[in-house]
């Protein structure tokens, strides 16, 4: 991807969606701007003036149809102060009068917001950047109706480190959770070392936690489904997870571990089927990280051997 030295910005996409005019790519541009992907080139889409270092993209649908939002820098729009992010609806920029302070020293990360239904609806959910008008950085908002609410308070000193600083949604078996990860020991009053998990209700810590180097614990969040189960995986500055288990940089939490032979995840009666042997050799095709199935550091015939014995084991 083309970088651009003076605003230290790649051209990259972040999604994929459709505004209303037909599913597009949009991203960033050359120069820094949220912009849509035409087959050719970036169409930049704004800001009229001036902006900071975009950061992240994302959807929300808020009951008047789909709207894009940006987060980054200090934005201007037409005059307007962007708080670190900005709205793009029906065509139109605007900065939501949502009561928020913008710290501009304080980055957003590349994954500081997502989409989630905690059961009264979808709402946009966002990590670090900014705050309530208070010294203190929440470890998560939510946005809803053009107004910024805390959903989750670290307690203890409040600092500019504090607070949530990467999230993404993660299914561990229970169902889609939000999960934070930033500078906190705990989550209104929940103990809960650098990162939580939040179904929309309630708070939970996940395991002892993480003990992080100076700085960020994690830097970016993302899932993955490979031979050990569905999984939470976790980039950063991190020492020690787990109460104990070295892994610097990156970390991975098995949330629901497979019968790995069902490969389809049909769950039925009989559990195991010839789906799962074609799903499988689906994968396999594919070099899709599911058919590693020996763990190694190679997808070869030694995994489809594997693959057999598990399917011959049987799910307990």
């Amino acid at each position: 991807m083309p970088f651009n030295f003076w605003s230290g910005q790649f051209q990259a996409p972040f999604l994929s969606a459709d505004l209303g005019d037909g599913m597009a790519i949009y991203g960033i541009d050359f120069y820094g701007r949220p912009a849509k992907w035409l087959g050719h080139e970036w169409e930049a889409l704004g800001p009229p003036s001036s902006a900071g270092d975009l950061r992240h993209i994302e959807i929300e649908h808020n009951g008047n149809g789909p709207a894009l939002f940006v987060f980054g820098g200090l934005w201007q729009f037409g005059g307007q102060t962007g708080y670190g992010f900005a709205m793009m609806e029906n065509g139109q920029w605007s900065v939501p009068n949502s009561g928020v302070v913008h710290n501009p020293y304080q980055n957003f990360p590349s994954t500081c917001a997502v989409t989630f239904d905690d059961g009264t609806g979808p709402a946009m959910y966002s990590v670090r950047g900014f705050h309530p008008g208070s010294t203190n950085y929440p470890c998560l908002y939510r946005f809803r109706n053009n107004q910024w609410s805390v959903a989750g308070w670290p307690t203890g000193t409040p600092t500019s480190f504090t607070g949530g600083q990467v999230l993404t949604i993660f299914d561990d078996g229970r169902g889609p959770a939000i999960y934070v990860a930033g500078s906190f020991n705990d989550v209104n009053g929940v103990p809960a070392k650098h990162i939580a998990r939040w179904d929309g209700r309630t708070w939970e810590p996940l395991g002892p936690g993480l003990l992080a180097g100076f700085g960020s614990t994690a830097v970016h969040m993302g899932t993955i489904n490979d031979a050990s189960g569905h999984s939470l995986v976790i980039a950063g500055n991190v020492v020690y997870a787990g109460g104990g288990s070295q892994g610097k940089w990156l970390l991975k939490w098995v949330g629901c571990p497979n019968c790995y032979a069902d490969c389809d995840l049909s769950g039925g009666s009989p559990r195991l089927t010839a789906n799962d042997f074609l799903c499988f050799i689906t994968k396999y095709a594919a070099k899709d990280p599911y058919a590693n199935c020996n763990l190694d550091n190679a997808i070869n015939a030694a995994d489809f051997q594997c693959f057999l014995n598990r399917y011959a084991a049987g799910c307990s």
